[in-house]
C-alpha cells in the first residue's frame, strides 16, 4: 500500500478491505493482522517513512539458463537417450533440469532428431 504519511488512497483501502476478507472467517488471525499493520503504520509515521518497496539484493549465484548448466556434448547425448527411447522425465531427473528444459531442447534441436 503506497501512501504519504497519514494519507491513504481509494486503492490502499481496497487492497486492505481484500486483505482484512481473506482473514475474516478467521477473527484470531483478523485481529492479529490487523494490530500488526496497525503497529507498522504507527512505526513508519514515527519516522517519516513510506510506504516499504521491494528491491533486488542482485543476481542468484544459481545458474538458471539450461546453456549454463549442459554442454553440447550433453545436450547431444541427451537428444541420443530420448531418441533411444527414454522418457523426458527421466531426462529431466538425470541431467537435473526440468522437463519443460527437455521439452524445450527437444523442439530447438529438432532437424537432429528428424535424422
Amino acid at each position: 500500500m503506497h501512501r504519504a504519511a497519514g494519507r491513504q488512497t481509494g486503492s490502499d483501502l481496497r487492497e486492505w478491505v481484500e486483505l482484512v476478507g481473506a482473514y475474516s472467517n478467521h477473527p484470531d488471525l483478523a485481529n492479529t493482522l490487523v494490530s500488526t499493520a496497525q503497529q507498522l503504520h504507527e512505526a513508519q509515521a514515527r519516522q517519516g517513512m513510506d510506504a516499504p518497496t521491494v528491491s533486488s539484493t542482485g543476481r542468484s549465484p544459481q545458474l538458471w539458463r539450461v546453456a549454463d548448466r549442459l554442454n553440447e556434448d550433453e545436450i547431444r547425448l541427451l537428444i541420443a537417450a530420448f531418441m533411444a527411447g527414454t522418457p523426458k522425465v527421466q531426462l529431466a531427473k538425470q541431467y537435473g533440469i526440468s522437463l519443460s528444459s527437455v521439452k524445450r531442447l527437444l523442439r530447438k534441436h529438432r532437424e537432429s532428431l528428424a535424422s
